[in-house]
């Protein structure tokens, strides 16, 4: 009962979005993993006229591969729809996670649907 009533409290996920002429600016906060990550995907306009995102990830800790799975879903659907997606302020330990497990920094991986 305690888990899940950590996985509860620590699910909520902030991510707030700035647009200017031509790119949005999604700054994130909290923890992602497994119970947050669906909320994370889902906090995107990834419809929008802009050319550029910019996903500020200073103030997030990547907490396991659901997590890795789900900056890997933002990413290629941004890039399906022409909008090309940078990702700010990893930690050393986040680049690593993405290095190992994820798909969109690998060959041919944003194509993959």
């Amino acid at each position: 009962l305690s888990a899940i009533s950590f996985a509860s409290k620590m699910s909520d996920i902030e991510v707030i979005r700035h647009k200017s002429k031509d790119t949005a600016e999604y700054k994130v906060d909290g923890e992602l993993f497994f119970a947050s990550s669906q909320g994370f995907v889902n906090s995107f306009d990834y419809a929008d006229d802009i050319k550029n995102v910019n996903i500020d990830f200073s103030n997030v800790k990547v907490r396991d591969e659901s997590a890795v799975d789900a900056i890997d879903k933002v990413v290629m659907r941004f890039h399906r729809n022409g909008i090309k997606t940078n990702l700010i302020g990893l930690s050393d330990s986040c680049l690593d996670m993405i290095d190992k497990m994820g798909v969109h920094d690998k060959p041919g991986g944003l194509d993959l649907n």
